[in-house]
């Protein structure tokens, strides 16, 4: 993507988790947050809170957007610190499957805030992810190659999206 950037075939990208080479500009956007999202009949989450022993015990719908073969995400990392891992039963290439895997199963998914409230509906739960998980909040950024800076139609852009995130959160970000 760096490399894209660089090169001029891509303008921007935006999301979370990023680790830019200095050479990028990078606009803070926004905090977010993991949550579960399951059905809301779901039994064990009805019955039992979202704690770590609950949450790797239940079967996971997993979001991977590369293609490299990966069942492991960023909350893998945080599970692995802890001596314990989920059970990932599926994972899917696009993240708007998510509400669809858990409707009506006992599958769970981990996903954005922001992006599990957009795209959940009435059936869905969101479940907080489990204290012991610790510190779950991350930061998404606007990554952009410093080739925007003198570029009228790129500073633009980046204007745009970040008075689009202000109007989404009340503040503005670039």
């Amino acid at each position: 993507m760096y490399k894209q950037l660089d090169e001029g075939v891509l303008d921007m990208a935006i999301g979370g988790h990023l680790a830019p080479p200095k050479r990028m500009l990078v606009t803070h956007l926004y905090e977010e947050q993991f949550v579960c999202i399951a059905d809301r009949r779901h039994p064990r989450l009805r019955r039992h809170p979202l704690d770590l022993q609950t949450f790797i015990a239940l079967p996971h719908a997993l979001f991977v957007p590369s293609d490299d073969g990966s069942t492991r995400g960023v909350i893998d990392e945080n599970l692995a610190r802890l001596g314990v891992r989920r059970r990932v039963a599926a994972t899917f290439a696009h993240i708007i499957a998510l509400p669809y895997a858990v409707q009506n199963t006992d599958l769970v998914a981990t996903l954005a805030r922001r992006a599990a409230l957009q795209l959940a509906g009435r059936q869905i739960a969101l479940h907080v992810l489990p204290p012991e998980l610790g510190d779950n909040a991350f930061s998404i950024d606007m990554v952009c190659s410093r080739r925007v800076l003198g570029n009228a139609a790129l500073e633009w852009l980046r204007r745009i999206v970040g008075e689009a995130v202000g109007d989404m959160d009340g503040k503005g970000a670039v």
